[in-house]
């Protein structure tokens, strides 16, 4: 391993094989129901073993059964009412046109919702017949598309539910709206005052809003990583180097700026960034997309960003067993009143108990309220993975943290130019010529000072993974890698083979860093620095801010700091990068 990535000659972890694991894009998903129907799909059909649904890419993970076929595993999710589309035969609809029909239904609702607004004010205000039933027909005609056309997606739910035997929050707003219509249009045509045509309506444009907003919200925490990652830059690929030198970094992978050398027998890790190559390097591929640690990353890393918070499955459960109580309770009921008022009476009132006593708002307001929250946690700058953080972090005992962007800045300072000022220009002029992180930081350091042009410089080479040389005014310099490889963090300056001087650099701490750390023991936290940067680096950061060596775990990469972390209570993770979302178990917090 080097630098923290870890050689995929050995496996990062145990994992189903390929064929037996598929992503799938799937159409019309639009609640909290809906993703509880497909990740249950293990417990009512003999060909899934496992489903994890993600509502912000719209993405279902299924592990089919070995004796399985994935023809078997569409057709059976089919009968729930849902369509598969294969992400790896790139069947998959844009997810921006799903976006859109969603929003034109919500369009639809919200415009019949407030014309039918409008025709019952006319009666509210006590209009004269004949008009007073023209604008009751006219209320009745926009309905129907508003309730049906619009709310579809509550009775497919409340149907695929109630064909699997289990109580759906939707199903009493379906049983409702479709009572709810039935008595409207009842009273229509008999003349009996019992028209809800306007309630009904409304209540869908508004059930429709929020949670679309809610999936808007889901998508847009799920964008991040697709923002952030190398996933656009098609295709990732894992490779080797069969030839020749080079200069990689891996900050988004481990999070780490400090680049290093890589030569025959390399690994370089899809997403690498390649700062020099030498011309004769080749490189041969060893994995491909999905397969790639990469991909393997950013697969886990999404796999877990929908997962419901533990008070959400605990408020969706109480919700069922309040919604058992009100139907038991209103069937008795509707007997009762049904003999002694009639059925007309009997149902309207049914209806109106399923209205006002439906346990709904819990699918609504727990989501709401955990949406606007990572909302506001965003705006603040913390990306947040999992619900479940707001609901463990008061048990919190271990506190992780990353180091590079965390604890210290990830910016390369320069500490010390110990060479003579009759020889820093040409030093500047020198580094110019490259585009190593180094060399840009030395550059910088010098321009502040005096230097606005670099020298001319003939014969110029640049040594990937060893530095660069060029003749300026008759003599040949050179800035590389010191002789001492305890000297890491430090390059030398040659004239004419000689070593006339020294740079000296550095990775930048926060300035608030070290009090926090102080706090956090008086606090009684315990503490731990997991980094994939050099171990050097690591032990000089946490002696600057009173960080224990036994505290300090360096090398690591993004899967062993899961293992690490994975198997411990109460703990809380705190990294800057999509790097540091994977390592976190179910108590996590990633800032960015």
């Amino acid at each position: 391993m080097e630098n923290g990535i870890t050689n995929p000659a050995n496996p990062l972890n145990p994992v189903t094989k390929a064929h037996e694991t598929r992503s799938f894009f799937v159409e019309g998903v639009t609640c909290a129901g809906c993703v509880g129907i497909l990740e249950d799909l293990a417990l009512t059909s003999p060909f899934i073993q496992y489903s994890r649904f993600n509502l912000g890419t719209q993405t279902l993970r299924i592990q089919k059964t070995p004796e399985s076929s994935w023809d078997a595993v569409v057709a059976e999710v089919a009968k729930v009412g849902y369509t598969l589309h294969d992400l790896e035969k790139r069947e998959t609809p844009a997810l921006d046109r799903e976006n859109k029909k969603r929003l034109i239904e919500l369009g639809v609702s919200g415009a019949l919702a407030g014309n039918i607004m409008m025709f019952s004010l006319p009666l509210y205000l006590g209009v004269e017949p004949p008009f007073d039933h023209f604008f009751k027909v006219l209320s009745g005609i926009l309905a129907i598309p508003a309730v049906f056309y619009s709310g579809r997606s509550l009775f497919k739910t409340a149907w695929t539910e109630l064909r699997q035997g289990r109580l759906a929050i939707d199903l009493p707003i379906a049983f409702a709206l479709t009572s709810g219509m039935a008595i409207s249009f009842y009273g229509l045509f008999t003349g009996v005052d019992r028209i809800y045509f306007d309630s009904l309506s409304a209540l869908v444009f508004l059930l429709s809003a929020s949670r679309y907003y809610l999936l808007r919200e889901e998508q847009r925490r799920s964008a991040f990583w697709r923002e952030r990652s190398h996933l656009k830059q098609e295709p990732l690929r894992d490779q080797y180097v069969l030839r020749g030198t080079g200069t990689i970094e891996n900050a988004w992978l481990t999070g780490e700026a400090f680049p290093y050398t890589v030569s025959q027998g390399s690994f370089v890790p899809a997403g690498s960034t390649w700062i020099e190559k030498s011309e004769d390097l080749e490189l041969k591929t060893s994995a491909e997309g999905a397969d790639t640690q990469l991909g393997k990353l950013l697969t886990e890393i999404q796999s877990t960003q929908s997962a419901p918070s533990q008070l959400g499955r605990r408020i969706d459960r109480l919700g069922r067993m309040i919604f058992f109580g009100i139907l038991c309770a209103g069937v008795m009921g509707f007997a009762v009143l049904w003999s002694t008022l009639g059925f007309p009476s009997a149902m309207e009132r049914l209806m109106l108990v399923f209205l006002v006593s439906c346990p709904c708002v819990f699918a609504l307001a727990t989501p709401l309220t955990y949406g606007l929250a990572l909302e506001r946690a965003r705006d603040l700058g913390f990306l947040i993975k999992s619900s479940d953080f707001l609901d463990r972090l008061t048990q919190v005992r271990h506190i992780f943290f990353d180091k590079t962007g965390t604890l210290s800045t990830g910016a390369i300072e320069i500490e010390s130019v110990e060479v003579q000022d009759s020889e820093r220009w040409p030093l500047y002029s020198l580094a110019s010529q490259s585009l190593h992180p180094v060399s840009r930081a030395i550059q910088g350091f010098l321009g502040a000072e005096q230097f606005r042009e670099a020298l001319e410089i003939t014969q110029g080479k640049d040594h990937p993974g060893y530095g660069i040389e060029g003749e300026i005014r008759g003599f040949v310099y050179r800035l590389t890698k010191p002789k001492d490889v305890q000297s890491s963090d430090a390059v030398e300056f040659y004239k004419n083979g000689q070593k006339i001087g020294q740079i000296r650099y550095r990775e930048g701490v926060h300035p608030d860093s070290k009090t926090l750390i102080q706090r956090l023991r008086h606090l009684g936290y315990s503490l731990r620095l997991l980094t994939g940067d050099h171990p050097s680096r690591a032990f000089e950061l946490a002696q600057k801010i009173q960080i224990q060596p036994e505290e300090v775990f360096a090398n690591l990469s993004p899967f062993e700091k899961k293992d690490h972390i994975t198997g411990q209570d109460h703990v809380l993770f705190i990294g800057d990068g999509a790097n540091d979302a994977l390592p976190a178990p179910a108590t996590t917090s990633h800032a960015s």
